[in-house]
């Protein structure tokens, strides 16, 4: 017996939990119902027959699922399309990076090969300078001993005694004129005065020093 009453006690205390979890929901969501069908039901205090209580599935109970289930299933739909957004953001950002690495690569190259060719310029023209360098130097160093030639030739033509070929004679650059004095004839050119002599049978020119009156 008392184990039978227990028993009732405990079905009883689960149908009015049962009851109070249903009525929460409704007050929750409105209250759409919830006094009416909480307390009424066939058999006294809202119960059917059997002790079972009288729940309708159409109630409030079977529509809040529905909400839930929906709300996670937008709740969803909006996290993937996020997700894909994102996805689709950083997939053209490692693009964008790519092309902009690929663009610097290629200045550099740009960069670098200007370098080379203006460093290639440049030894270039340093050659250039040192070759024409030399050859002035060269250049220069012919004309000085040229000058030192010329200049050691004209001391030995304007030495007394100096003789000159026919040649040589009609080689120098001024203007030669004859002069008689005392029946020798002289040839002046210059500051420089020849007599005409013969030397292994040519004609040549000794210089003397300058007749008297001259």
């Amino acid at each position: 017996m008392k184990s039978r009453r227990g028993m009732q006690t405990l079905a009883w205390f689960c149908v009015l939990l049962a009851v109070g979890l249903l009525a929460v929901e409704a007050a929750a969501r409105g209250g759409r119902g919830g006094g009416g069908r909480g307390g009424g039901g066939r058999g006294g205090g809202g119960f059917g027959g059997g002790g079972r209580p009288n729940i309708s599935r159409s109630g409030p109970a079977g529509g809040g699922s529905m909400g839930r289930t929906s709300s996670r299933q937008t709740g969803r739909s909006d996290r993937t399309g996020s997700r894909q957004t994102g996805r689709t953001d950083r997939s053209t950002g490692r693009q964008d990076n790519r092309g902009d690495r690929q663009d610097n690569r290629g200045d550099n190259r740009g960069d670098r090969q200007d370098n080379r060719g203006d460093r290639q310029d440049d030894r270039s023209d340093r050659l250039d300078d040192r070759q024409e360098f030399r050859q002035d130097r060269y250049d220069d160093h012919r004309e000085w001993h040229g000058d030192r030639n010329e200049w050691y030739e004209d001391r030995w033509k304007y030495a007394v005694g100096a003789s000159l070929t026919a040649a040589t004679f009609r080689a120098l650059t001024c203007a030669s004129r004859t002069v008689v004095v005392n029946g020798v004839t002289y040839y002046n050119c210059g500051p420089t005065w020849y007599n005409r002599g013969y030397a292994g049978g040519s004609v040549t020119y000794v210089v003397v020093g300058a007749p008297a009156g001259y």
